[in-house]
């Protein structure tokens, strides 16, 4: 069972939530023995990502010829896409002994095989039930990478002295607005931003007043939101490794398809409220939020819950039983 794909998009528009948690089943797999392979639609900005794994980087979806022909024997492959077509996934399937679709929002009428959605709340989805279809569903299933496996229980420290701020893929602005408005709200907080380019003007004048941080290892993302007091984030991956690290947060929402997954962490009380950026009382709101959670037993009460809501082993949870499913076969 050499040949294992896994086929993902990133960098630009699509930002990183892709390859992270398509990167933590690679390291799933490495820690059982098996060695994949990354096919990622995506530019060279998600090299730094995939730094020691085994991966190629072309237009998968547009080069079909190519994609097929490199399937020849394929054992496994995963798929995690809002790009590729439903008669590609078909073609894949047709060329691998077990294919394994990753979905968010029952996006597409999938071919036989696998579905994997590790969304809190997935399992409420409707899902239809299907004899040649296996469901991986819910929170137990998240994606989290090797360096969010094992972690200490949270410190909640007296004051908010810290935060860690990352807007994903679709900033258009929202950074800069952020640290505006905390930096002449709370200046006594120190602010770390994480964005995809520290190059533009924009992304320079933030360096006045906060940390701006670009391309982070896992272990380096690890560190900077366990030593945060509070985030705030867009409410995609990173919501997630939160939960595990134990940092409670702000959500943003600044994509149409984090609605659910999200909605779903304030059903669970492991947010206090979901803000839209486009809403007029933003301003407003968020320093609401900033107010609430200055106080450490608010603080505690909700890591507390984060940490035992996501427990660190879904990718393991997901490897084993995409392995035993493939030699059952």
């Amino acid at each position: 069972m050499d040949n294992i794909f896994i086929f993902t998009e990133g960098g630009g528009e699509t930002g990183m939530g892709h390859i992270s948690r398509c990167l933590s089943l690679y390291q799933a797999f490495e820690m059982l023995g098996y060695f994949p392979q990354f096919i990622i639609n995506g530019n060279e900005s998600v090299v730094s990502a995939v730094s020691g794994t085994r991966y190629q980087l072309f237009d998968w979806i547009a080069e079909v010829d190519k994609t097929i022909t490199l399937l020849r024997d394929a054992g496994i492959v995963l798929i995690d896409s809002y790009k590729c077509p439903a008669f590609l996934y078909q073609l894949i399937k047709n060329e691998s002994k077990t294919a394994v679709y990753i979905d968010d929002n029952l996006r597409l009428e999938y071919p036989s095989g696998i579905v994997v959605n590790g969304v809190m709340g997935a399992e409420q989805l409707g899902y239809k039930k299907r004899d040649d279809i296996d469901y991986l569903l819910g929170a137990q299933y998240a994606f989290l990478r090797s360096s969010f496996w094992n972690v200490p229980l949270k410190e909640i420290n007296p004051e908010v002295k810290s935060i860690f701020i990352s807007c994903g893929g679709n900033d258009n602005g929202l950074s800069a607005r952020i640290v505006k408005i905390l930096s002449e709200q709370f200046p006594w907080i120190y602010l770390s931003v994480v964005v995809k380019d520290n190059n533009s003007p924009e992304i320079s004048k933030l360096k006045l007043y906060a940390q701006v941080l670009t391309a982070l290892s896992a272990d380096e993302m690890k560190a900077l939101l366990g030593n945060a007091d509070l985030a705030i984030t867009a409410a995609g991956q990173t919501t997630y490794e939160l939960c595990r690290i134990g940092t409670p947060f702000v959500a943003l929402l600044t994509a149409d398809n984090q609605a659910y997954s999200i909605g779903n962490f304030f059903k669970q009380g492991l947010v206090q409220e979901v803000i839209d950026p486009n809403n007029p009382a933003f301003d407003t709101m968020l320093v609401n939020q900033i107010n609430y959670f200055l106080d450490p037993e608010t603080r505690k009460a909700i890591s507390s819950k984060m940490q035992t809501a996501i427990d660190g082993s879904g990718s393991l949870k997901l490897a084993d039983y995409i392995i035993n499913y493939t030699t059952l076969s």
